[in-house]
């Protein structure tokens, strides 16, 4: 997807898609975050945090970053019932599972996701825990913007 890289005119974009609605057990929750029409944005910074369900006993939570277009996971992190997840920058910090499994291909995979209106970001959390999760779901992000070439 190429865009117009100029830069003396770096503008960042600061993105919070937190919630704190209830994600049932079983279920789970997703929020999209697509630029305006005509712009490109770059991950500079990721910030995802989630304290484990209160009471849960078993399973697990996580939090599935993907791309629309093409519709992948650019990268995954897990944890037991009754651990917190944590991404901070491009780094996995707290989790039991991620994928890519190497923390420095995880990196590489955060820093080269550019999406534009048509090829939009996902971040689904998923509550695959006996309880239900009341605690906010700290979803933050830092872009580069570029106007997209025609």
């Amino acid at each position: 997807m190429p865009y117009n890289y100029n830069p003396r005119a770096r503008k960042f974009v600061n993105i919070d898609v937190s919630s704190n609605s209830t994600v049932l057990s079983g279920q789970s929750e997703t929020v999209t975050i697509t630029p305006p029409s005509g712009k490109v944005y770059s991950i500079i910074r990721v910030d995802e945090y989630c304290s484990p369900p209160s009471g849960a006993t078993t399973g697990t939570h996580s939090f599935d970053n993907r791309s629309s277009n093409p519709n992948r996971t650019i990268v995954y992190i897990e944890n037991a019932y009754s651990g917190v997840i944590q991404l901070r920058g491009i780094s996995p910090i707290l989790y039991s599972r991620i994928d890519p499994s190497d923390t420095g291909l995880f990196a590489n995979e955060v820093i080269h996701v550019a999406i534009t209106n048509t090829s939009y970001l996902t971040i689904t959390y998923n509550n695959n825990t006996d309880v239900n999760q009341a605690a906010t779901r700290t979803i933050k992000f830092m872009f580069e913007e570029f106007d997209e070439l025609p």
